[in-house]
């Protein structure tokens, strides 16, 4: 099934301007030996390139296994595909795929529709784009999965009616050059960032832009872009403080990596990149867990401390609460004895009013007597002995009380 010694063969493709049909050949690519199984998997722009062929075990692995049974063409597999029931394509449904390339016209139509409603932001497309370039020998399946990916990419618009056809040009004469693309893809990452649309919009709009554009990266490269121009309009992306994400772009560098132009100026600068930023996101990733370690003990601490202030306060409350139970008491006891004091009081007044005013009118007689001619001096003495001993007596009761 290889074409490593074949002649690529030629893709028709109509020119827009012209409207003449013309027979061009795709760029060249490094080719794959037939010999072998194929493994190949669909990865996500943010996986290493050896996740591509890691397969999973147990009863995940029986269930893709099941769903790559179903698929008996390259239709299916593509409804299989977007509809996420697979993401692969082992070597026996790579077999039947081959067998049964060719898609009617009314299937192709049916499963663009179904596309563009299932990859709203294009990450499905440009991971078919991603699998299409592990086809190298499987020219025939190749080249379906590249157009049918860049065909979805046309018909889904970036952001409300702006649409991506420019990036997708169907032949090398149309389209914006990479350079007047990254600049577009960039100004309308600043559009969609200052829009006052919803935050899931708007991270919506942005993801369907970044996929987009490096599934437009891809596609240019296929159709024969210079890979010097290419890899420097990544760098610029990179260097840029854009928007774009740069693991978006992981996928488009492995691609580059496994070309025969690897050593093309900027690559190697891209996969150093790539590297070290992988490394001080291992190191970030230490800092966390040791700062998520060193704030976990705080957490305890001040759990305990609080449990302990809690404690505290349990106590000084119930003291607070017996304190005030004897303030109450004290005062109950204190109003008791004054209404008793004020009774005792209003009694005695009582009593000494009466003895002063009995014994006023004896003191009056003794006046009386003593105002004789002659006084009655005999009289008044007698009188007044028993007034000071009735009240001497009143008073000795008095200080008894």
């Amino acid at each position: 099934m290889s074409d490593k010694k074949s002649k690529p063969a030629s893709v028709p493709v109509m020119n827009r301007k012209t409207g003449a049909q013309e027979m061009l050949q795709p760029a060249k690519r490094q080719e794959a030996p037939a010999e072998g199984p194929v493994q190949v998997s669909v990865e996500t722009v943010a996986e290493s390139g050896d996740a591509v062929r890691e397969q999973v075990p147990g009863a995940t692995g029986k269930s893709k296994d099941q769903e790559q049974q179903k698929i008996e063409s390259l239709g299916d597999f593509l409804a299989h595909f977007y509809a996420g029931r697979t993401k692969s394509l082992n070597d026996a449904t790579l077999r039947k795929v081959m067998k049964n390339a060719r898609i009617e016209e009314v299937r192709r139509y049916e499963l663009l529709a179904l596309a563009q409603e299932k990859d709203q932001t294009l990450e499905k497309s440009l991971n078919l784009m991603l699998l299409a370039a592990d086809l190298n020998g499987y020219r025939g399946v190749e080249e379906q999965l590249r157009f049918f990916a860049a065909e979805v990419g046309r018909r889904v618009n970036g952001q409300g009616k702006y649409s991506l056809e420019s990036w997708l040009p169907r032949t090398v004469d149309d389209g914006l050059s990479l350079e007047a693309m990254a600049n577009e893809v960039r100004e309308a990452m600043q559009t969609v960032a200052a829009s006052e649309a919803p935050a899931a919009d708007k991270k919506k709009a942005q993801k369907r832009l970044e996929c987009g554009f490096y599934l437009a990266c891809q596609w240019r490269l296929y159709q024969g872009a210079a890979p010097r121009e290419l890899v420097g309009v990544l760098r610029r992306s990179l260097l840029a403080p854009s928007l774009l994400q740069r693991e978006r772009s992981d996928g488009l560098v492995r691609l580059l990596a496994t070309q025969p132009f690897a050593d093309v100026p900027g690559l190697t600068w891209l996969l150093d990149d790539q590297a070290r930023l992988v490394q001080q996101a291992d190191a970030r990733a230490d800092q966390l867990e040791r700062e998520m370690r060193q704030l976990a003990a705080a957490k305890g601490q001040a759990e305990e401390r609080l449990k302990a202030c809690e404690a505290e306060l349990a106590g000084q409350a119930a003291l607070l609460h017996e304190l005030q139970a004897q303030l109450d008491a004290v005062q109950e006891q204190s109003r008791i004895q004054e209404v008793h004091s004020n009774d005792d009081l209003s009694r005695l007044r009582g009593q000494v009013l009466r003895v002063l005013t009995s014994e006023l009118l004896i003191l009056q007689d003794v006046l009386i007597a003593l105002d004789r001619d002659p006084p009655k001096v005999a009289v008044a003495r007698e009188y007044l002995g028993s007034v000071v001993e009735k009240l001497n007596k009143e008073i000795s009761r008095i200080k008894d009380r």
